[in-house]
Parts: structure tokens; C-alpha cells; sequence
């Protein structure tokens, strides 16, 4: 009898060990999943930064427009990333404003339009509407400045909808008022009107998607 009860009484102490341990086992168990998880997704994050598309806006100057007495504003939008950009819709506004504090650039994703590719490196020239030259027959006594801003849309290579949004500021100076020309190296990049998407976050092992 006394020989049975500790037999029992060690084959339960026996079976309390075995099972703390496995659920030790199984604790760390999951929480090394969980890290593998999160190392992977890092590792996917990193991936999809250093191999998306990137897509850059550069002023390409005021130029005549070709049939008509009056001119319009070209960027060159690049892709600086490494994949392919699709699905790249875009438009460009051009306005006149007496100094450089302008910060009214409105945008709207009506105006879109285009569906383009741009591999890696290879870029596109796009124009604005075109502005008539009589709009600059009141500059001759003020300060002034010509404005082009706008917006591109497109997925980065990952399925991941982006934007880049840009505004270009030029100088009105005599040249340009006979012209009709202004060439890109004038150009700068306006402290308004220029913004990019924010890096995506995170997310946490097992977060629905």
C-alpha cells in the first residue's frame, strides 16, 4: 500500500515536471515564432524601401506653346527607384502671383489622367494647361513669379498606392515677359506644395491586413 502510494505520488510529481516543461516548451516555442515573424517582416520592409519605385518631379522651365501665343509649364518626372512605377496618373497647373509666399495650390484627383510605365531611370516630360502670354502684360512693374504644382499617383513595385506632390516657383523677369521663357536652372522648389507619402508602418505579427 505504502509502496503504491508513492509509486502514484511520483508518477504525478513525474507528470507535473513533464508538463511545466512542455508548456515552457510551448511558450518558447511560440514566442521564437513570433520573433521569426517580426524579423521577417522587417526584412520585408527593408526589401520594399530599398526596391520600390520612387517617383521624382523635376521643373523643366516655362516654354512657348506651339501654336498659340501663349506658354506652358513641363516637369520631368523620373523614376529614382529601383522597380518598375505603374499605374502613374498626373496633372499640372501653372498660375501667376504678385511675391513668393503663395500657398494656395489646389489639387484635385479629378484632373488625373495618363496610365504610364516608367522603368528604373527612364523618366517622361509633362506639361501643364497653357497660360496666354497677355498674362504677363501686367508684370512689367511688380514683383512676380510663375507657379507650376501638381500631383503624380502610381503603385511602387508592391502594390502600394503612392504620391508624389511637387511645386516649382520661377522668376517673371524682362527676358521673360518678351520671350515667353524661363528657363529651368530659375527654378526652384516652393516651400509649399512639395510632399512626398510617409514611410508605410509596421505592422505586428499576425495584424490582419
Amino acid at each position: 500500500m505504502i509502496v503504491t502510494a508513492a509509486l502514484a505520488a511520483a508518477t504525478l510529481g513525474l507528470w507535473l515536471v513533464t508538463k511545466a516543461a512542455s508548456a515552457k516548451q510551448a511558450s518558447d516555442m511560440n514566442a521564437s515564432i513570433a520573433i521569426a515573424g517580426t524579423s521577417a517582416d522587417v526584412a520585408r520592409q527593408a526589401l520594399e524601401i530599398v526596391e520600390r519605385a520612387y517617383l521624382t518631379v523635376d521643373p523643366r522651365g516655362i516654354n512657348p506653346w506651339s501654336t498659340e501665343p501663349a506658354m506652358v509649364g513641363h516637369v520631368t518626372i523620373r523614376n529614382a527607384g529601383r522597380l518598375p512605377a505603374r499605374d502613374i496618373r498626373w496633372h499640372a497647373k501653372i498660375k501667376l502671383s504678385a511675391g513668393k509666399e503663395e500657398s494656395d495650390f489646389p489639387l484635385d484627383d479629378h484632373w488625373l489622367k495618363g496610365n504610364h510605365v516608367l522603368a528604373r531611370g527612364t523618366d517622361m516630360i509633362q506639361g501643364t494647361e497653357k497660360m496666354p502670354n497677355s498674362a504677363l502684360e501686367h508684370c512689367r512693374d511688380a514683383e512676380w513669379f510663375i507657379y507650376v504644382w501638381g500631383i503624380v499617383r502610381y503603385t511602387d513595385g508592391f502594390g502600394e498606392d503612392c504620391f508624389t506632390k511637387f511645386c516649382h516657383r520661377y522668376p517673371v523677369m524682362p527676358e521673360t515677359i518678351e520671350r515667353r521663357v524661363i528657363a529651368r536652372e530659375y527654378a526652384r522648389f516652393h516651400e509649399h506644395g512639395n510632399d512626398a507619402e510617409r514611410p508605410r508602418q509596421q505592422k505586428p505579427p499576425n495584424a490582419s491586413i
